[in-house]
């Protein structure tokens, strides 16, 4: 295995977790997580690191920054994607964030859906304290991406 995979496996994974479980139940993202995350990245693989990661870093956070004032998303949010666009690179970052919009666009339309067939009435959308949680589905793309990225590396490049 390769040492990357390894850090995505047991390093990024689980911080996906700790975000995604205190996001469903709080609405947060511990600021703590993925900050730790970026120094852990820093120690191991510190070689390898390129102007790629830097810049993609500075576009991830002015694009999340941007969202976040006109927005309804928080600084956490903000880190989380920062850190995940540091550590994956430019190239990586545009394949995970097409995935993260399909994930994404089949959660916003089945949950009107879902919530029509139980409750008969019309979904008006999120409402104050019942907004959608990032994390999971941050997660979940970052572990679709780490799949095609193992199974179909051509693939992963071409994007």
């Amino acid at each position: 295995m390769q040492p990357i995979f390894c850090f995505y496996l047991f390093a990024v994974c689980p911080a996906f977790l700790i975000a995604s479980i205190t996001d469903i139940k709080r609405h947060e993202i511990p600021l703590w997580d993925f900050p730790a995350l970026f120094v852990l990245y820093i120690v191991f693989f510190h070689k390898e690191l390129s102007y790629l990661n830097w810049s993609t870093l500075g576009i991830m956070a002015a694009a999340f920054f941007f969202l976040a004032v006109f927005g309804k998303i928080g600084g956490g949010d903000i880190i989380m994607f920062s850190v995940i666009g540091f550590i994956i690179g430019l190239y990586g970052i545009i394949s995970y964030l097409i995935i993260l919009f399909c994930i994404s666009c089949v959660v916003f339309m089945t949950v009107p859906f879902i919530w029509k067939k139980k409750n008969g009435a019309e979904w008006k959308g999120p409402v104050k304290g019942h907004e959608f949680p990032i994390a999971p589905m941050a997660g979940a793309s970052f572990g679709i991406w780490l799949v095609l990225r193992e199974t179909v590396p051509e693939i992963m490049r071409m994007v």
